[in-house]
């Protein structure tokens, strides 16, 4: 039995595909081949077909994002704008 690593957890699966090399198989974006080196020198292959593009390979591309300090500008509104059973009222 071989063991590649121990990725415990919630986000285990997408640790273990962050240290594969992802080839997409076809045009579309819903069947990729991983590859991965064992600590022994052996590769392990395996496919990965997603129902809804990426799949979990598209969380990778989140890797180094952070959400900006502050989204919404208000500059000097006395009164804030919000949604309410999908019509907008003031505060």
């Amino acid at each position: 039995e071989r063991l590649f690593g121990d990725y415990p957890g919630t986000w285990g699966l997408i640790r273990l595909l962050e240290n594969a090399q992802v080839t997409p198989l076809d045009d579309g974006n819903s069947r990729y081949r991983l590859a991965l080196k064992a600590p022994d020198g052996l590769n392990l292959t395996w496919h990965l077909r997603t129902e809804l593009d990426a799949g979990p390979l598209a969380l990778l591309k989140l890797r180094d994002f952070r959400l900006p300090q502050q989204i919404f500008l208000n500059e000097g509104a006395a009164e804030e704008p919000y949604a309410q059973n999908g019509s907008f009222e003031l505060r």
